[in-house]
């Protein structure tokens, strides 16, 4: 059975900070700073691959819905594939999103439970389904050109320009990032994002004191 944690009343005492931005912004580079200060970091997508691997009720919902090659014959999930049904496929992508979230959101209340800090961030590009899966009390949005962005996922992911294009526009404008923001971080090349994570910090820190 599906399970969702109930955002109005969390199991855990752990304050949980989203953070979003589109791809290609630097979220990760962000999470990845915040983890040297010492700040527990669930990565939304990453457990949520990880999650379709192993949770076999889930994977039969998958396989139902795009097929047996979307796992190898060893039950990894075949990503590559899953990719090339949804990225241009928006219907799709929404399904397999309702199909995972609940998972997500159950694997997050479990892993918040686990943590001894202050606050914790969750990192996820979406934001909206994010926030309905977890009691979020500040969100941070990282921001950064799309030329830039577009570049970065170029080189991250070895695809064409047109690509890297499509792979941002199936994602939410940025008016709508900025729209959950209640802190703003500019992973522009120009501005120390070292910097700027060190200060928002200790701000959230001092904010979220117990």
């Amino acid at each position: 059975m599906d399970r969702l944690p109930n955002q109005n009343q969390p199991s855990h005492h752990l304050k949980l900070v989203g953070l979003t931005g589109g791809i290609g912004s630097g979220k990760s580079l962000t999470a990845n700073i915040f983890k040297l200060l010492g700040v527990p970091v669930y990565d939304t997508d990453q457990r949520a691959k990880y999650l379709m691997s192993t949770e076999e009720k889930l994977k039969f919902k998958i396989q139902d819905l795009f097929g047996i090659e979307s796992y190898f014959p060893d039950g990894k999930l075949n990503t590559a594939y899953i990719a090339t049904k949804v990225f241009s496929n928006p219907k799709e992508l929404a399904t397999l999103n309702a199909l995972v979230h609940p998972y997500v959101g159950h694997d997050i209340n479990e892993w918040a439970i686990g943590q001894q800090a202050n606050f914790g961030l969750i990192e996820s590009a979406l934001i909206q389904e994010t926030v309905r899966l977890a009691h979020l009390v500040k969100i941070i949005t990282v921001m950064a050109p799309e030329p830039l962005r577009i570049q970065r996922i170029m080189n991250r992911n070895g695809i064409s320009k047109q690509d890297a294009l499509l792979r941002i526009k199936q994602q939410l404008d940025d008016a709508v990032f900025t729209q959950f923001a209640d802190y703003i971080l500019y992973n522009d090349g120009k501005q120390s994002l070292i910097r700027q994570c060190c200060k928002l910090y200790q701000v959230l820190n001092a904010t979220l004191h117990p």
